[in-house]
C-alpha cells in the first residue's frame, strides 16, 4: 500500500513538473517575435534554462535543416553537426526517413504557426525511448514562423512507471482482498464514509455484507464518536498518521481496539480528496499482551521469591535477565545495573572473588555445553556462593544459560562449627571432671568418660556395654533399672536433681545428676546423663549453715540496729537493735519498702533513692545522715553505712544505722559557742585596732608640736611602726579565718601607705612586687610586718637622695617554697650602705629591731647584699600554730 501510494505520488509530481514547464515555454513564445539576431541573443539563456531541467532543444528552419542543438540533444545525438545543417527527418530517425515525417509537429507548425504536440518512439544508442515533442513558433515582425524549436522530452521511464502502476494497481486489489489486516479508502467529511474497503475490514467489524458497512457513517463506527472529528484533524495537518491506536465498535457494540495507519491523498492544488489506510485488529494482541504479561509477572513474582540469586545470560554473554536478590548478593550498585553495561557489571563481580580467572573459565567452558554445572565461589570478604549452571535451550539449540547462587556461608559456617562442636564435644567428653555415660534404652551404657569411671570406682571395660545398674548396690539394681525402662519410653526423666547414693562397693556420695535425651538422625535416642560429686560440696554447706547460725546471733544482737534489704529498698530483716530503733517489730519491717513505711521526711526520699542507686551497682557508701521517723512520729538523727553482699546467689544490702542524735545535739551547741568565740574575736581584733589607732592619732598630736626635727623622725617612726601593727590586727579583722591573714595582701597595702606618707615625687621611685599566695598567723604576721616597715621605710628614706637620678626602683618580693618556707626580699637600686656598716652591729633602732624580730620571733635568717644598692633576705618556716 505504501509503495502504491509512493507511485502516485510521483506521478502527481512529474505531471505537475511538465505543466510547469509547458506554461514556461507558452510564456516564452507567446508575444515573441523576434528577428534571427533577437533570438540568437537570448537563445544561451533560453538553452541555459532547459539544460538544467533536463530537456532537449533543437531549433529548425523552414527547411528542416536543425540550426542549434542544447546540451540535452548534443548528449543524445552526439554525432550530429549542425554546421552542416542537417535535414532533421534524416538524422532525428533511426533509420533514417526520405522525407518529412507523418504527423511531424514541426511541419504543423510551420504550416499554422501554433503550437503542436505529438509522442514518437526514437532509438538513442541501442535502446528504444518514447519522447514527447513539443513544437513552437519563432515568427518575425510580420508575423510570418521563420523557425521552430522543438521540445523534447524522454519520457521512457514515466511511461514505464504508468504501466507499472497499472500493473501494481491490479495487483494490490488481489492482495487486498486477501490480507489479514483491513485496507480502506474513505471520504475526508466530518461523520466519514468509506469509500472502498476489503473483506478483512467486514470481517473485523462483524458486519453480514461490504455493502452493509459502506453503508454505515465512520463516526457511528467509533466508540467515542467525538474522537473522529480528532482523529481527521491530525491526518489532514500532518499529511499522515501511523500506528495510532483507537476504539472502536463492532456491529453488536462489542468495543474493537484497533490500530491505525492514514495518509491523507492530496490533489494538484494541494487538497485532500481522500483518505487510504490500513487497520490493524489489536483484540488478539491485547490478549496475548495481557497473556505475556500476566506470564511475565509470575515469572518475576517466582524469581523474585526464591531465596537464590538468579542470572540469565544470552549466548553472546550478555546479561537478559536477573532477580534482585543476585543484585542483593552480589552487592551491585544501582549505578551499574541501571547502565546496562555487562563490562561493568562483570567487572564488577570478578572484584570480589579471590579466583576470578577460574570463574571466567569455568563460563567459557559452559557456554555452548548442554551439561549442568554445580561448584563453589569464594569471596574476598569471606562470603561462601554455591554456583549452578544449566544450559537454556530454545527450540533445539542453545540460546544462553541459567546461572543460580545460593549463599552457603551460614551453612559453611554451621558446617564449620558443627565440626569444631564435635571437636570440642570430644575434648570436653575426654577431659570434663565431670562424669558422663550416654545409655540406650535398654539401660546399657553404650559410652562413658574417665571422670564417671573416678566416681563410680569402676573402669571402663567393666562400664561400657554393661547394665546402668551395676553402679548401685546389688540389692537396688533390678529396681533402678526396672524405672529407667520406664522414664526412658515415657521420656520423663528428670533434667537436673541431686541425690545421695549408696554404691556397689558401699562408699555413700551426693552427686548432682542432669538427664537429657540426645536425638540422632536415623538412630535410636541416647539418654545422656552427665555427674558431678558434690559431697564435699554438701559438707561445706552444712557447715555454713552452722556458720550462717553463728553469725545470725551476732546479727540479732550486735549493739547497732542492722538491718538487710533488697535494692528496690524492701526490707528483709532487722535486728533487736533496729527494731529498738525504729519502733517497729521485725514482722512489721518485712517485705515493706522505707517510702511505703514513711521512715523518712520527703525531702530526704532524693537522696535515699541515690544511694540506693549506688548500692545496687554493688558500691558502698557511708556514713550519710538521715532523719529517721520513729512509728511512734518522733524524729531521730542516724548516720547510715551500707554494704551490698551476695547472700545465696542473691544481692541484699546490709545498713548499719547509728543514733547520733545525742552527738548531732552536742555539735549544734559547740557550734554555736565556736561562733560567739568568733565573734568576740573579731571584736577583740576590732577594739585592738581601735586602740592602735587613738594612739596613732595621739602620737600625731604630739609631733606637730615638737620642732625638733630629728624629734619629729623619731615619732614618725614610732608611728609607723604602730600603723603596721594596727594593719595586722585590720587584716585579722576582716579575714574569713580569724588565725591567719592574706600576708600578700598586707605587704602591698604597707608598701602602698609607706610610699605615700615618705614619696612626694611619685615619679621618682617605682615600687614593683612578686608576691606568692601567702597567709601567716598573728604571731608571725606582726614581727613580719614591722621587719617589712622598717625595711621599706629604711630604702624610702636613704636610698633615693634628692640628687639620685630617675629610675629608681624599690622591689618586694615575697614567697612560700613547698617546704614551708616564707622568703621576704627588699632590694633597692639607691646609694647603697658602707662596705663597714655591720648591721648586726648597728646602733640604729630600725636595723637593731629587723634583727631582734628575725632571730628571736621568727627564727629566721637575714642576709644582706650591697651589689648595685642594697638587698634584705629574710627566710624562716612557716608557723603550723593556729
Amino acid at each position: 500500500m505504501k509503495t502504491i501510494e509512493k507511485s502516485k505520488q510521483q506521478l502527481i509530481s512529474e505531471i505537475r513538473r511538465l505543466k510547469a514547464e509547458n506554461e514556461l515555454l507558452k510564456a516564452m513564445t507567446k508575444n515573441d517575435i523576434k528577428s534571427d539576431h533577437i533570438i540568437a541573443a537570448d537563445q544561451v539563456q533560453l538553452f541555459s534554462i532547459f539544460d538544467t531541467i533536463g530537456i532537449g532543444i533543437s531549433q529548425i528552419n523552414p527547411r528542416m535543416e536543425i540550426l542549434t542543438l542544447n546540451k540535452q540533444m548534443a548528449r543524445w545525438f552526439p554525432d550530429l553537426d549542425v554546421t552542416q545543417k542537417p535535414l532533421c527527418y534524416q538524422n532525428f530517425r533511426q533509420p533514417p526517413l526520405l522525407k518529412i515525417c507523418d504527423n511531424c509537429p514541426t511541419t504543423l507548425t510551420f504550416f499554422d504557426g501554433a503550437n503542436h504536440e505529438t509522442l514518437v518512439t526514437r532509438k538513442i544508442g541501442a535502446t528504444d525511448r518514447q519522447f514527447r515533442i513539443l513544437s513552437s513558433p519563432v515568427k518575425n515582425e510580420r508575423g510570418k514562423v521563420v523557425s521552430v524549436f522543438e521540445l523534447v522530452e524522454d519520457i521512457t521511464e514515466r511511461m514505464d512507471f504508468e504501466t507499472a502502476l497499472r500493473n501494481s494497481e491490479q495487483k494490490y486489489r488481489g492482495l487486498t482482498e486477501n490480507l489479514n489486516v483491513g485496507v480502506y479508502r474513505a471520504d475526508v467529511s466530518r461523520d466519514g464514509k468509506f469509500l472502498e474497503i476489503n473483506p478483512e475490514i467486514v470481517r473485523m467489524f462483524d458486519y453480514s455484507s461490504k455493502n452493509e458497512l459502506l453503508n454505515k457513517k465512520i463516526r457511528d463506527l467509533y466508540a467515542n464518536p467525538e474522537d473522529r472529528a480528532a482523529f481527521l484533524e491530525r491526518v489532514i495537518s500532518q499529511g499522515s498518521v501511523k500506528n495510532v491506536q483507537l476504539t472502536m465498535k463492532k456491529k453488536d457494540g462489542t468495543p474493537l481496539p484497533i490500530l491505525v495507519s492514514t495518509v491523507a491523498i492530496r490533489d494538484e492544488q494541494g487538497k485532500v480528496q481522500y483518505l487510504d489506510g490500513i487497520i490493524e485488529d489489536l483484540t488478539q494482541r491485547q490478549q496475548m499482551e495481557k497473556s505475556i504479561i500476566q506470564s511475565e509477572n509470575l515469572m518475576r513474582a517466582v524469581l523474585e521469591s526464591t531465596a537464590d540469586g538468579i542470572l540469565v545470560v544470552d549466548n553472546q554473554g550478555r546479561v537478559s535477565h536477573y532477580n534482585q536478590k543476585f543484585a542483593r548478593m552480589w552487592q551491585i550498585p544501582d549505578s551499574i545495573v541501571k547502565s546496562g553495561e555487562d563490562a561493568k557489571l562483570l567487572q564488577f563481580v570478578l572484584d570480589q572473588l579471590t579466583d576470578p580467572d577460574s570463574f571466567i573459565k569455568k563460563i567459557e567452558q559452559l557456554y555452548q555445553s548442554t551439561e549442568t554445572s554445580l561448584d563453589v565461589l569464594f569471596f574476598k570478604d569471606g562470603r561462601i556462593f554455591e554456583r549452578f549452571s544449566s544450559p537454556l535451550i530454545f527450540e533445539g539449540a542453545i540460546s544462553g544459560r541459567v546461572w543460580n547462587f545460593r549463599d552457603i556461608t551460614e551453612q559453611k559456617r554451621a558446617e564449620q562449627m558443627l565440626r569444631q562442636s564435635e571437636e570440642e564435644f570430644r575434648l570436653v567428653w575426654e577431659s570434663s571432671s565431670l562424669g558422663m555415660r550416654l545409655t540406650d534404652e535398654a539401660g546399657i551404657m553404650v559410652k562413658v568418660n574417665d571422670a564417671f569411671c573416678r566416681i563410680f570406682g569402676m573402669k571402663k571395660e567393666q562400664l561400657e556395654g554393661k547394665p546402668l545398674a551395676i553402679i548401685y548396690q546389688a540389692q537396688k539394681q533390678q529396681h533402678i533399672l526396672h524405672r529407667h525402662h520406664e522414664r526412658f519410653r515415657a521420656r520423663t526423666v528428670k533434667t537436673l536433681f541431686q541425690q545421695k547414693l549408696e554404691l556397689w562397693n558401699g562408699k555413700t556420695v551426693w552427686l548432682e545428676v542432669s538427664n537429657s535425651f540426645l536425638t540422632r538422625s536415623g538412630q535410636p535416642p541416647l539418654l545422656l546423663g552427665i555427674f558431678q560429686d558434690i559431697t564435699q560440696s554438701k559438707a561445706a554447706e552444712a557447715a555454713l549453715e552452722s556458720s550462717e547460725q553463728r553469725l545470725n546471733i551476732i546479727f540479732r544482737s550486735a549493739p547497732d540496729a542492722y538491718f538487710s534489704y533488697d535494692p528496690m529498698g524492701r526490707l528483709v530483716d532487722g535486728n533487736i537493735a533496729a527494731e529498738k530503733l525504729l519502733g517497729y517489730s521485725a514482722d512489721e519491717l518485712r517485705g515493706k519498702s522505707f517510702l511505703k513505711l514513711k521512715l523518712l521526711p520527703k525531702n530526704q526520699i532524693p537522696k535515699a533513692v541515690k544511694i540506693l542507686s549506688k548500692n545496687a551497682m554493688g558500691i558502698p557508701t557511708g556514713p550519710d545522715e538521715f532523719t529517721l521517723i520513729r512509728k511512734d512520729g518522733t524524729r531521730i538523727i542516724v548516720e547510715i553505712r551500707a554494704y551490698p553482699v551476695q547472700i545465696r546467689q542473691e544481692t541484699l544490702i546490709l545498713g548499719i544505722a547509728r543514733d547520733v542524735t545525742e552527738r548531732k545535739t552536742a555539735e549544734i551547741r559547740l557550734q554555736k559557742l565556736l561562733t560567739e568565740k568568733e565573734v568576740l574575736l573579731k571584736e577583740v581584733y576590732h577594739r585592738v585596732k581601735n586602740n592602735f589607732q587613738v594612739i596613732s592619732s595621739l602620737l600625731y598630736l604630739q609631733l606637730k608640736k615638737i620642732d625638733s626635727e630629728p624629734a619629729r623622725l623619731a615619732f614618725m617612726a614610732s608611728l609607723n611602726r604602730i600603723k603596721t601593727m594596727a594593719l595586722v590586727h585590720e587584716k585579722l579583722y576582716q579575714s574569713a579565718d580569724l588565725a591567719e591573714i592574706d600576708f600578700s595582701d598586707y605587704v602591698k597595702t604597707l608598701v602602698t601607705n609607706l610610699y605615700q606618707s615618705y614619696i612626694s615625687d611619685h615619679e621618682k621611685v617605682d615600687i614593683k612586687f612578686d608576691l606568692g599566695n601567702v597567709t601567716l598567723g598573728i604571731d608571725q604576721a606582726i614581727p613580719c610586718g614591722l621587719i617589712v616597715n622598717e625595711l621599706v621605710t629604711n630604702a624610702l628614706k636613704y636610698a633615693f637622695q634628692p640628687s639620685f637620678p630617675n629610675g629608681s626602683e624599690l622591689f618586694i618580693a615575697l614567697k612560700q617554697s613547698k617546704k614551708n618556707t616564707i622568703v621576704l626580699v627588699v632590694k633597692d637600686n639607691g646609694v647603697g650602705i658602707s662596705p663597714d656598716l655591720n648591721i648586726n652591729e648597728s646602733k640604729t633602732l630600725g636595723l637593731n629591731l629587723v634583727n631582734m624580730l628575725s632571730e628571736n620571733q621568727l627564727e629566721g635568717k637575714l642576709e644582706l647584699e650591697r651589689n648595685q644598692g642594697l638587698s634584705f633576705k629574710l627566710s624562716f618556716k612557716k608557723s603550723t600554730r593556729k
